[in-house]
């Protein structure tokens, strides 16, 4: 047998062989200690037998199965109120938790409805600006319809001169364009020939606001644009042409009416359609107006909803109260169970069975 041992290393003698079990009957014992986890254990192994004898006599025809055991395993709570032995302790953290659960579903019905209330004040206010709306439209549309109606008698006034009939409002406006679209692509040749001097390539977008033109007594504002990106500086040929924008704002609404022309008789035709389109837009806002009512119904029935836990929540509250004071009348669980039960000598006694 060696001895000696080294600061670093030590040895030790092999192990002698055991001889193994020589009795002819061996008994099996198992224990189970009161009020520790002993039974949550054999839980879930009676879980798992009743599981595995279902596979094994065929009344399981599932042919997918879960984890057998997967339910008995505890949470804080469990464990707590196992080791205590207390079952007013599991009571509490159950109603403790479903109150936690219930405030929970308070606090979002609270914001939904806070929700609700918003969206009711911004449906009133949407469905009544759009039927008020829509109404100004038609009065609009009846008003300028009937100036519109004749595409031959035309009547427009620029600062350049005023111009009745079909062809003279053509020739009128065709040569207030005309002098603005030269203008402006002076303008763009000189901001090209300076951009490729300098070599300061950039994207750029010109508009120059012009006065405004009347069409059959319909105000019309106009203005000049044009717009070439950094790329076309090498190709001037791909600069797009320089054209009028005009914009129509329907007295008495916030309906605005725009498109791009390079013509007279284009800003005329133009005009004469969006004119001609205002009824459609009135039943657009109709339309807005019967959505929003439809909403206004539904965040009514909402915003009248109450709370369906109210009652269920109140009730737990109070079981809570009742839990509570009856652990203050019952020993400290925390000390239940920590020893186990004593003799009257001081020894502790066998775990019970």
């Amino acid at each position: 047998m060696v001895l000696a041992a080294s600061a670093a290393t030590k040895t030790f003698p092999p192990a002698l062989p055991l001889p193994g079990n020589e009795n002819p009957t061996v008994e099996i014992l198992r224990y189970g200690v009161d009020r520790s986890f002993d039974a949550n254990a054999y839980q879930r192994l009676d879980t798992k037998e009743r599981f595995i004898k279902s596979i094994m006599n065929g009344s399981n025809t599932d042919r997918e199965a879960e984890d057998a055991g997967g339910e008995a395993i505890t949470s804080f709570a469990d464990a707590f109120a196992a080791i205590s032995g207390n079952p007013l302790v599991r009571e509490r953290f159950d109603v403790e938790t479903r109150i936690r659960h219930l405030e929970r579903l308070q606090i979002q019905f609270e914001a939904d409805q806070s929700q609700a209330r918003d969206n009711l004040r911004r449906a009133r206010a949407e469905a009544e600006s759009s039927a008020r709306t829509a109404a100004e439209i038609r009065k609009q549309a009846a008003l300028l319809n009937p100036s519109f109606a004749d595409p031959e008698k035309v009547k427009v006034v620029t600062p350049d001169g005023i111009g009745d009939g079909k062809e003279n409002a053509h020739r009128v406006l065709d040569g207030f364009i005309r002098k603005h679209l030269q203008d402006i692509s002076e303008r763009l040749r000189g901001q090209l020939a300076f951009d490729q001097q300098t070599g300061e390539a950039r994207d750029r977008h010109f508009k120059v606001p012009l006065h405004d033109v009347t069409i059959n007594g319909l105000p019309v504002a106009v203005e000049s644009q044009v717009q070439y990106r950094a790329a076309d500086l090498r190709y001037e040929e791909r600069v797009s042409d320089p054209e009028i924008r005009y914009s129509i704002k329907i007295p008495n609404t916030d309906l605005w009416k725009s498109g791009n022309i390079t013509t007279g008789r284009g800003l005329v035709e133009s005009v004469s359609r969006k004119v001609a389109e205002l009824p459609d837009d009135a039943s657009y806002r109709d339309r807005i107006a019967e959505t929003k009512r439809r909403q206004i119904v539904e965040l009514t029935g909402l915003q009248d909803r109450a709370f369906t836990h109210e009652e269920e929540l109140a009730e737990q509250r109070r079981r809570l109260e009742e839990v509570m004071a009856e652990l203050e009348k019952s020993p400290n669980p925390s000390d239940v169970g920590r020893s186990g039960p004593m003799r009257a000598s001081g020894q502790p006694t066998r775990p019970q069975l």
